[in-house]
């Protein structure tokens, strides 16, 4: 699909995904949220466990380094991960408030990614594309990488 395509199409499965981490978010429980059954699983494969093995291990650095003030505001600051580690993360997190904290961030971020699709979108059928900013621009591809990871950080 297009840019454009894609940020016509995208908006409502992006403010879905926000709405069920928000709702997770408020449930407080690790194992709540539809959205954790939308991320790939592959169980059969070795080498599918080497990379869930040393994402786990990188997720609980993360996690660690998030535990901390400066991380949650570095964490902040960023793009965040994908679903997949996301849920990862939040299972490495130690306390409900940190859980928390994670799930309001994309949720956030998911809500953001909508606006900027939205934006994009009305810009481009208005033929004021030169208005689009660089966040509207790529929000497309975002939205994507976020929903089901990039092939060059997450494998299914």
């Amino acid at each position: 699909m297009s840019p454009q395509g894609l940020s016509d199409g995208l908006p409502p499965l992006v403010e879905r995904v926000s709405v069920e981490i928000t709702n997770a978010a408020s449930a407080l429980d690790p194992s709540s949220g539809d959205w954790a059954d939308w991320v790939v699983n592959a169980k059969q494969c070795q080498v599918c466990a080497l990379l869930h093995q040393a994402e786990a291990e990188f997720t609980a650095r993360l996690g660690g380094f998030v535990s901390t003030q400066a991380g949650q505001a570095a964490y902040s600051r960023s793009q965040g991960v994908c679903l997949h580690h996301l849920d990862m993360l939040r299972s490495a997190m130690p306390t409900d408030a940190l859980r928390e904290f994670l799930l309001r961030e994309a949720a956030r971020r998911f809500g953001e990614l909508a606006e900027d699709l939205r934006a994009y979108a009305l810009k481009r059928e208005a033929l004021r594309s030169g208005l689009a900013t660089g966040d509207e621009e790529d929000a497309h591809w975002r939205a994507l990488v976020h929903i089901v990871g990039d092939k060059r950080v997450c494998l299914p």
